[in-house]
C-alpha cells in the first residue's frame, strides 16, 4: 500500500520514456517523404518523349516547347485554356526544363500530368 503513492511517479516516467524513444525528428521524416516522392517521380521525370495521339507522333521537349495551343489540346486531359496557360509559362520562363515542370501550372496535377504522358518514351 505504501508503494501506490508513488505510482503516479512512475506512470509519468513511463510516459516521457515512450513518448522520447518514439520521438523521430522532423528533418528525418522530410528526408524520408522526399525519398518516395523522389522514387514515384522517377518514371515522370525520365520521360524523354510525350505521344501525341491525334497525330501518332512523339515530340521531345525542345518540340514540345514550341507546339501550338491546338496541338497541346491533343493531349488527354488539356483543353484550350490549359493549353494557352502552357504556351504562356513556356513563354514567360524560356521553355520547360522537364515534363515534370507542368505541374506548376495551374490546372495541372499530378493525375492530369499521367494522362499527358501516357505511351510516352
Amino acid at each position: 500500500m505504501k508503494y501506490f503513492k508513488y505510482l503516479w511517479l512512475v506512470m509519468i516516467f513511463l510516459t516521457i520514456f515512450i513518448r522520447a524513444y518514439a520521438y523521430e525528428p522532423s528533418y528525418i521524416k522530410r528526408e524520408i517523404v522526399l525519398e518516395s516522392t523522389q522514387r514515384e517521380l522517377l518514371p515522370i521525370i525520365s520521360v524523354l518523349m510525350v505521344y501525341d495521339p491525334v497525330d501518332e507522333v512523339y515530340y521531345n521537349l525542345e518540340e514540345f516547347n514550341g507546339l501550338s495551343i491546338e496541338q497541346l489540346t491533343h493531349f488527354s486531359g488539356i483543353g484550350e485554356v490549359t493549353a494557352s496557360s502552357i504556351v504562356e509559362h513556356i513563354r514567360e520562363s524560356g521553355g520547360l526544363q522537364s515534363f515534370h515542370e507542368l505541374t506548376v501550372i495551374k490546372g495541372i496535377g499530378e493525375k492530369k500530368l499521367e494522362g499527358i504522358l501516357e505511351n510516352s518514351k
